[in-house]
Order: structure tokens, then sequence, then C-alpha cells
């Protein structure tokens, strides 16, 4: 029985161990500052667009799905790390718009026939997706995307949808900002 119990001990401590070696390091949610969560947050509200998807690009034919794309200028530790590993960024889940959410709080959405369209939940998690990285007026910035489907396909899409974009502030507590995104995209659209 007591050498059982040492054997459980010595265990327990292996396992403790080797949970806290494991752990990466870099900022978790709770270690951007408001200020930073505050500027992210404007950047995505303040860039965002809807576009349509890269098959639709490729293909040209009716689609069902699009893209609310948006961006955020890169941290500068992510600005090093591009810089010295050669245009090259490794995600974690540290990056902070890993944390970031959104709720879709209204939309109105007409095809080319001036029909409504509806949005179908097949399953997305309510997260912000990490895309290339663009220069805009010389600042590098990572695209982030939402890709949504529809319940119809269209050639054209127009009308608009407000999203809130949520960040933690707190346990208890979200940062939040909100947005209206005017659409009126085609399948024949070209690049940003």
């Amino acid at each position: 029985m007591i050498y059982y119990n040492k054997m459980n001990k010595k265990l327990f401590y292996l396992l403790i161990l080797i949970v806290v070696t494991s752990c990466k390091g870099g900022k978790s949610n709770h270690e951007f500052s408001k200020n930073e969560k505050d500027q992210f947050l404007n950047e995505v509200v303040k860039n965002a667009n809807v576009v349509i998807d890269g098959i639709t690009k490729n293909h040209r034919e009716p689609a069902d799905q699009f893209l609310i794309l948006t961006r955020h200028p890169l941290s500068e530790e992510k600005l090093k790390e591009y810089n010295e590993n050669n245009g090259t960024i490794y995600y974690n889940e540290n990056d902070i718009h890993h944390y970031a959410t959104y709720v879709i709080k209204s939309y109105e959405l007409l095809d080319e026939n001036r029909n409504h369209l509806y949005l179908v939940d097949y399953g997305r998690a309510p997260y912000l997706a990490a895309s290339s990285l663009w220069r805009y007026d010389g600042i590098l910035c990572q695209h982030l995307t939402i890709d949504l489907k529809l319940n119809e396909k269209f050639e054209k899409l127009e009308g608009y949808i407000v999203i809130e974009f949520e960040m933690p502030d707190s346990f208890f507590k979200k940062m939040k900002k909100e947005t209206k995104i005017p659409i009126n995209i085609t399948i024949d659209d070209k690049d940003l």
C-alpha cells in the first residue's frame, strides 16, 4: 500500500511537470491590454467588407457562398517573426485574432431577381479564420475571413449584414464593436 501511494505521488508530479513544460509561451487573451483589444476590434470593424470566395472567382458560376473579409496590422512581434523567417509567420492559439468571435445581428440579402436569400448554419465556428498577408499603405496586414453559406445560389447579391465582433475583456465581460457591412457582389467580381 505504501509503495502504491509513493508511485501515485511520483506519477502525479510527473504529470504536473509535463503539463507545465508543454505550455507554449506567448500572450494569452488575458495578457492583451485593453488598448490592444480595442485597436484590434477597431481595425476589424473598419476594414470589414464582403467578397466572393476563391472557388467562385475560379469557376464564375452561380454560388451559394461568400466571405466577410477584414484585416488588422501585424503586431510588432509578428512583424519581427515575418522578417526573421523570410516572409513566414507561424500561428498559434495565442494570436489575438483567435480570441475574437462574432455574432450576426441582422441581414438582408437579395439575389439578382430580388429574391430574399437566407444564411444557412452549417456548423461553422464563430471565429475569424486567418488568411493571407497583404500590404496596405506600406503596412503588413493579416486578412481574416468568415465564410458564409446561403440557402440558394446567386449571380448577384445585394443587401447588408450587421455583425458584432467581440473580444474577452474580463471573465464576465466582452468588448464589442458592431458594424453594418453593405453588400454588392457578383460572381464576376475581380480581386480586391
